[in-house]
């Protein structure tokens, strides 16, 4: 492989150096696609993936004032656009419809970079509702993977071209001139939908069968290091067709655990990432409404990892209800060391499997409500594969707590249908309330009938926890399907 060193490779397989055996195949299997390894070409060719910009009215002028930047700016500024210049990535534009530039700081460094304020188009763009990838969808298909890769492409949106003829709408002002994209930048609101959709329809043969994606991030997962070959041989050979390019530096060959989009996954499960856990209980106490929306934006991305994470962050959200003083109370203080805990003590989350004795738990709080799908492991014990909880709104706050307990059972099977579906023997549903389900189907409130209905969908047993005396309450509730 005359574009990587031994020692290149070494450093993306992440691997013991013992391993020599397995590096070896890593690099003769990688030897055909040596050229996804190589740097993108300047400009990519025109093709069916070109980026069209529809719009809902005809395109205004606009010609706004130009922002102040300090002289570090202005050269960032400038040193980025004669870059993008010379690989013909931007030219020259008499566009009447101008956008400005924004420097913002590189994450984790001292540099920053210019990114481009498309908010002026995006508001008269008219919205691509192609979905992101639902991680939750087919993570679900990890349970029996034992050797992982992670691949990320290089560059990915400027991979592909905007539609010709629609260069002059991404134009943006600058001290040095006017200039418009010729590839699709960053700050595009369909950009992030038009990128899966192509990455998505290379690979769609092998979503959710041996790979997840999301936008440039690929992670192939086999039950064996022999079936894995393949899989990644056939994934470099797609990515290889779609004149895609990978990063090199940041890709991981046949790992037993890879960190993927800020979680930990190996055979034994799904974690969150030490590193994003550390920032958590880093994070400074947040003193404006801004920096508290921040730090629940941060946390609410792995909330499946933490129980009745919205019983806890509830004093959180009380300062960002209308009118509210931002006034850090003990209360808050102590909620937000409690979420701190709680992630430092966050569950490995075991992946599903659809063999295994499932069992489907909540809790009933006065504002919200939490619900746990686990499964017996080879240990004997129940461990959580998802957890999931919810504010409640006034008006539920004021229903009687089985109803509440019922509610969070119908929450839980609408989040769940892909775990709770498909499964080879009933789950069973642990309740507080004897005779729970029975009561849901009794109760002729047309909210109830809505219920029941999507009871029906399930086959399960119902189970009342023990009472103090220990005694176990048996109270079977099968749904009508067979």
């Amino acid at each position: 492989m005359s574009e990587m060193s031994r020692k290149k490779v070494s450093r993306m397989m992440q691997m013991d150096k013992k391993n020599e055996e397995q590096q070896q195949k890593t690099r003769n299997l990688l030897k055909p696609f040596s050229k996804l390894f190589e740097e993108p070409p300047k400009v990519p060719k025109h093709s069916e993936n070109d980026l069209e910009i529809k719009l809902t009215r005809e395109l205004p002028k606009y010609n706004p004032k130009l922002l102040h930047y300090n002289k570090r700016e202005l050269s960032c500024m400038k040193e980025e656009m004669q870059e993008l210049l010379n690989q013909g990535k931007i030219r020259e534009s008499s566009s009447k419809f101008m956008c400005t530039p924004l420097i913002i700081p590189k994450k984790g460094t001292d540099e920053y970079r210019m990114v481009i304020n498309y908010k002026p188009l995006n508001v008269i763009t008219k919205r691509d509702n192609y979905p992101l990838n639902n991680l939750e969808q087919f993570i679900r298909h990890l349970g029996g993977a034992r050797v992982f890769t992670t691949l990320l492409i290089k560059d990915a949106y400027q991979l592909l071209r905007i539609k010709k003829g629609d260069e002059h709408k991404t134009a943006f002002k600058t001290p040095f001139g006017v200039y418009e994209y010729m590839v699709i930048p960053l700050g595009l609101t369909n950009a992030p939908a038009h990128f899966q959709r192509c990455i998505n329809k290379a690979l769609l043969p092998f979503l959710g069968v041996f790979i997840i994606v999301y936008l440039d991030t690929i992670l192939i997962y086999s039950s064996s290091k022999k079936e894995h070959q393949k899989h990644v041989r056939e994934i470099l050979r797609r990515l290889r067709e779609a004149d895609l390019y990978l990063d090199q530096e940041k890709c991981c060959f046949f790992q037993n655990k890879v960190k993927f989009l800020g979680h930990l996954i190996s055979e034994k499960g799904m974690e969150v990432d030490p590193e994003r856990i550390q920032a958590i209980i880093d994070w400074p106490v947040p003193d404006t409404f801004k920096k508290l929306r921040s730090f629940l934006g941060f946390v609410n991305y792995s909330r499946q990892f933490v129980p009745n994470l919205s019983k806890l962050s509830r004093p959180l959200y009380d300062l960002l209800k209308k009118d509210a003083k931002y006034e850090w109370t003990d209360r808050q203080q102590q909620a937000f060391m409690q979420i701190k805990q709680a992630f430092e003590n966050s569950s490995i989350l075991r992946h599903h499997d659809r063999t295994k004795e499932t069992r489907l738990e909540t809790d009933v709080f006065d504002h919200a409500i939490g619900a746990v799908v686990s499964q017996k492991q080879d240990d004997g014990i129940y461990h959580p594969v998802v957890f999931h909880s919810a504010s409640l709104t006034g008006q539920q706050r004021t229903w009687p707590t089985w109803e509440k307990e019922a509610y969070a059972i119908i929450t839980a099977l609408r989040k769940w249908p892909h775990l709770l579906s498909d499964l080879d023997k009933p789950f069973h549903i642990l309740t507080n309330h004897e005779d729970l389900i029975s009561r849901i189907r009794t109760d002729a409130r047309l909210k109830m009938n809505r219920w029941t209905s999507e009871l029906d969908c399930y086959i399960f047993d119902s189970y009342c926890r023990p009472k103090r005396d220990n005694r176990h309450h048996f109270s079977k509730s099968s749904s009508n399907r067979s």
